[in-house]
């Protein structure tokens, strides 16, 4: 069986107070969105929903997130930036898993190994783009990417697995 692992690290943080509620998005303990917005706290009866859109109270849950949600954590204070990158290298430690900050990046596995001493080619909009030498943990990464164009990154495994495997992506 083959396993493409792929990690996203997420942190939303709420900085609320009468003044002004700041609202921070971190993807991979990277600060990517800061936003002034108005926020009022209400006691409400509406049940959180994670990895779907819950629409009010007595309504339907839809636009169910497609893939794994894992290790979610809710805390009653607003995390510190240091916080945040600490519980990412310790989350990336725990789960052994390579730290990657290139755009298109990942480890893959095949029967429960990482695939290793392989090459993984990073095909954008139709045309050869990249090479990466796959390390000993099963880690690919691309750092040369045109972001919002389509792209394919297909691996070429040696020795014990023939065959090539394919995934695909977009940006948005």
């Amino acid at each position: 069986m083959l396993m493409m692992v792929y990690f996203i690290f997420i942190t939303g943080i709420l900085f609320a107070n009468n003044d002004k509620s700041v609202m921070q998005l971190f993807i991979n303990s990277v600060l990517v969105a800061s936003k002034e917005i108005n926020f009022t706290y209400s006691d409400t009866s509406i049940p959180l929903s994670i990895g779907a859109l819950h629409r009010g109270r007595y309504g339907s849950t839809s636009e169910y997130f497609k893939g794994t949600i894992d290790e979610v954590r809710i805390y009653n204070k607003a995390l510190s930036v240091d916080l945040v990158h600490e519980l990412y290298y310790k989350t990336i430690s725990n789960n052994k898993l390579s730290v990657c900050n290139s755009p298109v990046c990942g480890n893959i596995y095949f029967h429960g190994k990482p695939i290793n001493g392989s090459t993984a080619m990073l095909i954008q909009s139709g045309e050869f783009h990249q090479n990466s030498t796959i390390s000993p943990e099963g880690m690919f990464k691309f750092d040369n990417v045109v972001n919002e164009r389509p792209f394919s990154v297909i691996i070429r495994k040696r020795n014990n697995f023939k065959g090539l495997v394919k995934l695909r992506g977009i940006f948005v």
